[in-house]
């Protein structure tokens, strides 16, 4: 986690010789924590409406305790000091998570809850596997809290904001009991733990929901370093914190290659602080990053045909806002190939500290058909970092592509036609634009790749097919000419759902 998304807190003593109660202590813990967490929400970011707030129910926090020194407390983790034999039991394979209700649930709530865990707990270790710790984890409702949930590793304690939509409160508490999973030994990055948290819980609603799933096409966002969320929300207004289902469909490509991904990373996560003296945060970032990429290079060395290494460099989404300092960076939403009703740009400056700066500027903006001829060209003002356009009303299969460019910037986005724009129900499988090629054929082929799938045709620079919206797994997508004759073609991995392809 970085500092943004823990909390640090001073526990009491507990050498005091008038030690109160352990419900006195709990409540004014609990009010401490929503204390800070409120401040960093208030530092950070504008505080969200409950409407936004359920948008973004994906946003939390993941509280820490420390002591008067300034440590962490972790008593979960203090446990693997002890002698091996404890050892033994902490990394046993029958370790579990239990569930107990305060009294801030209602009745009614404790008994939905307790349904979703009955439904989701064995979903979740079919996928994650055992958990690390054998712990008791104890849920807590509070109506004012900022975000939607909060995890607290120092006490196993999640923390949910009530709502009347209980559909919000089920995806959030899945959401925070799989970061239980990990607790003391949660990964202290963002981009691996929220991203496969987020992913492992959208595949446990699937299941819970008997359906295949929806996962949106983020693809769009991973496509290009111009364009992806990095791993710093940039506060501007109208942006959601998307970054953790952009991380989650990185992950989804590897779990989509192999149902047992996630089992066998965790698996070996865990083996390796078995067998390591040194803990977990006594890693630097870099080290821990490397250490996990071992890890998963063992599991799968080659997601869709490539190097692991060279892969995961080019997962644009991980990249650190770092990378970007000193640049002026345009990003379209949601993503470079956008079937969305309005065009949405994001502009803003980054500094030396990886800060994003929204810029009011002009921008040109000019698009061309596919018979390249200019349909579209207009000024228009960035204002407080946002940009909204109307889409052209083109009927049929179209594609649009459009130069954005400003004083210090420029990018490109692509409007597609003939797709259907409910893109969150795998109506569309895979679906883009070719530019090598106005008309003629593509072909689908899934891994070990005998013979294709599925067929579709480009038309005008574009193709959607539909029938692949229910397939995953590794999948070579051949873009031929009107005659058949091979053009190029990308191998790239999608679970169930939609998936925007780009050929320039």
């Amino acid at each position: 986690m970085t500092k943004d998304q823990v909390v640090s807190l001073t526990q009491p003593s507990r050498n005091t010789k008038e030690e109160k109660s352990k419900e006195d202590t709990r409540k004014k813990i609990d009010q401490k924590v929503n204390q800070e967490v409120e401040k960093i929400s208030k530092a950070k970011t504008k505080t969200p409406t409950l409407e936004e707030a359920e948008e973004q129910k994906f946003q939390d926090y993941i509280v820490i305790l420390v002591d008067k020194k300034g440590n962490d407390i972790l008593p979960d983790a203090e446990k693997l000091k002890t002698k091996a034999s404890f050892l033994e039991k902490v990394f046993a394979a029958t370790n579990e998570l239990t569930f107990g209700f305060g009294t801030s649930v209602p009745n009614d709530q404790a008994r939905q809850l307790q349904e979703v865990i009955n439904k989701a707990y064995p979903i979740a270790k079919e996928i994650y596997g055992q958990p690390f710790f054998n712990i008791n984890v104890r849920v807590e409702y509070q109506p004012d809290l900022i975000v939607g949930g909060t995890y607290n590793q120092s006490l196993n304690v999640i923390t949910l904001r009530s709502s009347s939509e209980f559909f919000n409160v089920r995806e959030t508490f899945i959401h925070e009991f799989l970061h239980a999973f990990h607790d003391d030994y949660m990964i202290p990055l963002m981009h691996w733990e929220e991203g496969m948290v987020t992913q492992v819980g959208n595949e446990i609603s699937d299941r819970m929901d008997n359906r295949l799933g929806d996962h949106p096409p983020y693809s769009g966002y991973n496509m290009d370093s111009r364009c992806t969320f990095s791993n710093v929300q940039p506060k501007i207004p109208g942006l959601r914190p998307g970054n953790y289902l952009v991380w989650a469909c990185v992950w989804d490509k590897l779990y989509a290659e192999g149902q047992n991904f996630f089992k066998r990373f965790n698996a070996n996560y865990y083996s390796f602080f078995k067998n390591s003296t040194t803990p977990l945060y006594s890693f630097s970032s870099s080290q821990i990053e490397n250490e996990l990429k071992k890890i998963v290079y063992n599991i799968s060395p080659k997601p869709e045909g490539q190097d692991f290494y060279a892969w995961y460099k080019y997962q644009y989404a991980f990249w650190s806002p770092t990378t970007y300092a000193g640049k002026y960076v345009i990003k379209p939403f949601p993503g470079l190939v956008s079937p969305s009703s309005n065009n949405i740009l994001h502009y803003y400056y980054v500094d030396i500290q990886g800060t994003f700066i929204a810029r009011n500027d002009s921008a040109e903006i000019s698009g061309i058909n596919s018979n390249g001829n200019i349909v579209y060209k207009a000024t228009h003002m960035f204002r407080d970092g946002v940009l909204e356009w109307q889409r052209l009303a083109l009927s049929g299969f179209e594609k649009v592509k459009y130069t954005i460019k400003t004083p210090n910037a420029q990018q490109v986005l692509y409007n597609i036609y003939g797709v259907n724009l409910a893109t969150n129900e795998a109506t569309n499988g895979f679906f883009g634009v070719v530019n090598q090629v106005q008309n003629g054929n593509v072909a689908v082929f899934l891994a070990p790749y005998p013979t294709p799938v599925a067929r579709g045709k480009i038309v005008n620079g574009t193709f959607t097919i539909p029938t692949t919206g229910n397939l995953r797994g590794r999948f070579r997508i051949v873009v031929l000419n009107s005659n058949n004759k091979y053009v190029t073609e990308k191998t790239v991995t999608k679970n169930y759902g939609d998936y925007a392809v780009l050929f320039e």
